[in-house]
């Protein structure tokens, strides 16, 4: 991407001279501000001639959220930021940013083991309006800095996973304004195998270490002051399983492979000593790029949370940006099934035998 004429390279980081971790936060804000208002839906057009960008405008954007990455990534390698900005007279340096860590766990880990905790009084939370990186943070800031994880959905069998997107700035919430960038680099050498591969095998990717550094990008991605660290577990689901108008799943066994991948992550939380645990949609409404019935999802996410109401104290489920879940009655759908179950399915009569297509003429019953 490009930025003023110069080139902006997020993989060569290390060789570029410049300090973006400089980049005032009035010309982020501003820049995404503007375009945010230049991607409004008018209304009564179906296809709006404002959406389409030009390539000197997409460029920019590009340039911006490069720049954005980099800064995170120079803080991450030079171990240190000034916060909320470099000009600031009252800046303060933060520093002893550390390098976070990637590993694979294979198989479930047995919880039996392990002793059980006692559940806050709000054990599950459902919030629309609540973003899962702030929520994390905002945990994490508590007393007694409890462990703090955030799962992360990604599709199984792609690749993308693994880069910045440059088409909605709001996806890339979690690499640019934390340390997970510079994890995503170093993942594959951590962890001596191909990430995408061990997803699709059904590995959980537990990245600890991983360090909020930025606020919200919308608001210029000022640096934090006070910065926290969080565990993200990465887990793949199915992209698009077969499900039917009343939010079910039509295969058992694409249903049966999305409850294990969710007791798994579960599990592996508790295991770590994870005391609270962000979770946003498993895959409902086009979230981590999946399809999921909302329904049978928000009702396999309940009872994974209370299946481990033992080993986690408290989980929170929200979404990863404030229009995630599309269309607008998918997470009221979502949420009333995760809060209080699914309602039951409504079964139609079935057809009569002298009404089906594949019976033979003159045939009798």
């Amino acid at each position: 991407a490009t930025s003023a004429g110069r080139s902006v390279c997020v993989e060569s980081y290390g060789f570029d001279t410049r300090d973006w971790r400089r980049l005032q936060p009035a010309q982020i804000e501003n820049r995404f501000a503007a375009l945010a208002k230049e991607m409004q839906r008018p209304a009564n057009r179906l296809y709006p001639e404002n959406l389409r960008r030009k390539d000197e405008d997409t460029s920019e954007f590009r340039g911006l959220m490069a720049a954005v990455a980099m800064g995170t990534l120079q803080a991450c390698s030079e171990g240190a930021y000034w916060a909320p900005r470099a000009e600031d007279a009252a800046s303060v340096e933060c520093k002893n940013v550390r390098l976070p860590a990637s590993h694979a766990i294979i198989t479930t880990p047995d919880l039996s083991k392990f002793e059980s905790r006692e559940a806050a009084s709000e054990h599950l939370s459902v919030s629309a309006e609540s973003i899962c990186l702030d929520v994390c943070h905002e945990e994490a800031s508590k007393p007694g800095l409890p462990r703090v994880g955030l799962v992360r959905f990604v599709p199984m069998g792609d690749a993308r996973h693994n880069t910045l997107p440059v088409g909605d700035f709001r996806e890339a919430n979690l690499l640019l304004r934390s340390t997970f960038l510079k994890a995503l680099q170093d993942m594959q050498k951590q962890l001596h195998a191909d990430p995408t591969d061990l997803l699709q095998s059904g590995a959980v990717i537990c990245t600890s270490d991983v360090t909020i550094l930025r606020g919200p990008i919308e608001e210029g991605a000022k640096w934090l002051t006070d910065p926290t660290r969080i565990e993200v577990l990465t887990v793949a689901l199915l992209r698009q399983p077969r499900h039917d108008a009343q939010g079910q799943y039509t295969r058992t066994t694409e249903k049966a492979q999305t409850a294990e991948s969710l007791d798994r992550v579960f599990a592996c939380a508790a295991a770590r000593g994870i005391d609270v645990l962000v979770v946003p949609p498993p895959g409902v409404g086009g979230a981590a790029n999946c399809h999921h019935p909302a329904a049978d999802a928000g009702d396999l996410l309940r009872k994974t949370a209370l299946a481990h109401r033992g080993q986690l104290p408290r989980v929170w489920v929200c979404q990863d940006h404030s229009r995630q879940v599309q269309p607008a009655g998918c997470w009221a759908e979502f949420a009333a099934a995760l809060q209080h179950g699914r309602a039951p399915p409504e079964h139609t009569g079935l057809v009569p035998l002298a009404a089906s297509p594949y019976v033979r003429p003159g045939w009798k019953p």
